[in-house]
């Protein structure tokens, strides 16, 4: 289980990426199901639209997803990516473009 910290208004995926933790994302706009995760216990909200259709599992008994690219937590919560966690590899020239930026 990985564990990380979530700001007042930072999606999951947000601060996953910022704990070095990558969740497969393609649109980030709530849309494509990419970022689908089950949600075992706490509450998100979204203050973006999303998918209705896509925050739930197809061929699945109908279990309720939440979208990391857009669910904000507004507590404690624990996610179970369809797609697993991986580490976030951020690309070789971020640091040189951050630090001349």
């Amino acid at each position: 289980m990985q564990q990380f910290a979530c700001g007042a208004d930072t999606t999951i995926d947000e601060a996953a990426r910022s704990a070095g933790l990558n969740v497969r994302v393609v649109c980030r706009r709530g849309g494509c199901g990419a970022c689908q995760a089950v949600l075992l216990s706490g509450r998100v909200e979204y203050r973006e639209p999303v998918s209705v259709t896509k925050l739930h599992l197809a061929g699945d008994d109908h279990s309720r997803c939440e979208l990391l690219c857009r669910a904000i937590p507004v507590s404690d919560v624990t996610v179970r990516p369809i797609l697993a966690w991986t580490k976030h590899n951020p690309h070789p020239w971020s640091d040189l473009i951050r630090k001349k930026g």
